[in-house]
């Protein structure tokens, strides 16, 4: 009975120790995951999404339209407008994204700081009939006074409010995910009538164009150099059946 009863306090001191070491080998039944982030906890979701972004700073672009890629994510995301040293390239699908989005705050700190934006509907520009806006005096979505903008590829005279003309002349497109972009180039069969190039000689320009069918349409970004920075001076829409 004696080396039985030693055996058995044995055993007993044993067991004992080895509950005492089971907490410190992180054994909690978790799949190995850290005691101290339990699941659904704050620091282990912003751990996972941090890891799966792989970029804390990065934000989700706008999804692109089904079937169509997206050209590209903003650049300079989270700051609102011009953005200094980044490509005219980039600066243009700022603008873009801006206007896909409706961001006017975005799209008003582009414009140039002196010359400031012309809008008109159709490549063919008459100057003396363009709508232009100095920065600071773009006018809002909500505002209901009726413009004359010009006059547009059919040779009809264009005048509605500025939210007429952003869905009519601007953004009527999802011009964010077509697949042709023509740099200091119109891809769109009147581009031989287009006096873009001499009207803004100094500029860079893109034109995201649209077809569909018969349809097409352009949506032409002019952006000039100003110090490291590239402005917004010209919003051009084109459009036609070929």
């Amino acid at each position: 009975m004696r080396g039985l009863h030693g055996r058995t306090v044995k055993t007993i001191a044993i067991l004992a120790i080895a509950a005492s070491l089971l907490p410190a080998c992180g054994g909690n039944g978790t799949g190995g995951q850290d005691a101290g982030s339990p699941a659904g906890s704050p620091a282990a979701t912003n751990g996972a999404a941090q890891e799966e972004t792989g970029n804390p700073e990065a934000t989700a672009s706008p999804a692109p339209t089904e079937g169509a890629e997206q050209t590209a994510p903003p650049a300079g995301t989270g700051e609102k407008g011009a953005i200094a040293g980044i490509s005219a390239s980039d600066a243009a699908v700022n603008i873009l994204f801006a206007l896909r989005q409706q961001d006017m705050k975005q799209f008003a700190g582009y414009v140039h700081p002196k010359k400031g934006v012309l809008f008109y509907p159709s490549a063919s520009i008459d100057k003396d009939k363009a709508a232009t806006f100095q920065a600071g005096k773009l006018p809002s979505l909500s505002d209901g006074e009726a413009r004359a903008w010009g006059t547009d590829s059919a040779g009809k005279a264009v005048k509605l409010t500025f939210a007429d003309y952003y869905k009519q002349y601007i953004y009527d497109r999802d011009y964010a995910t077509v697949e042709q972009i023509g740099k200091n180039e119109l891809l769109g069969p009147n581009k031989d009538k287009s006096n873009i190039a001499e009207l803004f000689p100094d500029a860079s320009f893109f034109d995201y164009y649209y077809s569909e069918g018969s349809a097409w349409s352009s949506l032409v970004l002019v952006l000039e150099h100003s110090g490291d920075t590239w402005y917004l001076t010209g919003v051009i829409h084109d459009a036609g059946k070929q």
